[in-house]
């Protein structure tokens, strides 16, 4: 008798159960799997993976993700079109400089604002950039964040970047007033 669960035993003994995970622009279902020993344990990892969609907290599955730095490069790739020679030569600079070697080997499920922050006083403190400098970087860094989120539909956390003061540079004029005989 059908409980319309969407749990069944597989041909391997594992139990699987799926869950609406999405719709897409079509209004098509996309669905999550979860598998277990039971069907008790499957039923449960639904149910969770339920909880967190209506909830939008992400659950982090045990899938391999690849590393930030592959993301990076994805980016640029998906934006060469669009950009100029120079730009691109320009964020392949600072993705080689700076992100790369900070983030790129981390799973960026694992990304959070102290993440961010500890990235951005690394910038200011251990190689002295300028504020701008800094905020331009993390531009990019936020980008990159958004076009990999899309990827990890529901893995990521939402993060909220602060970009450093800027201090404003004073001017002195210097005003000459000639005299008109």
């Amino acid at each position: 008798m059908a409980k319309g669960e969407n749990i069944f035993k597989r041909k391997d003994g594992r139990w699987e159960a799926r869950y609406v995970k999405e719709y897409d622009y079509t209004g098509k279902i996309k669905y999550g799997y979860c598998y277990g020993k039971t069907y008790r344990e499957a039923k449960e990892k639904a149910a969770q993976h339920k909880a967190a969609i209506l909830n939008g907290t992400p659950i982090v599955s045990s899938r391999v993700r690849q590393k930030f730095s592959v993301y990076c490069d994805q980016w640029l790739n998906a934006n060469k079109t669009r950009l100029k020679i120079s730009t691109i030569n320009k964020y392949e600079s600072i993705f080689n400089k700076y992100i790369k070697i900070q983030l790129g080997h981390m799973d960026p499920a694992k990304f959070s604002n102290r993440t961010i922050e500890g990235f951005t006083n690394f910038l200011l403190e251990t190689h002295h950039l300028s504020a701008k400098t800094v905020k331009d970087i993390l531009i990019i860094l936020q980008a990159v964040i958004k076009y990999t989120s899309k990827q990890l539909p529901g893995c990521m956390a939402s993060i909220d970047f602060v970009f450093p003061k800027e201090e404003k540079k004073k001017y002195e004029y210097l005003l000459l007033m000639s005299k008109i005989d």
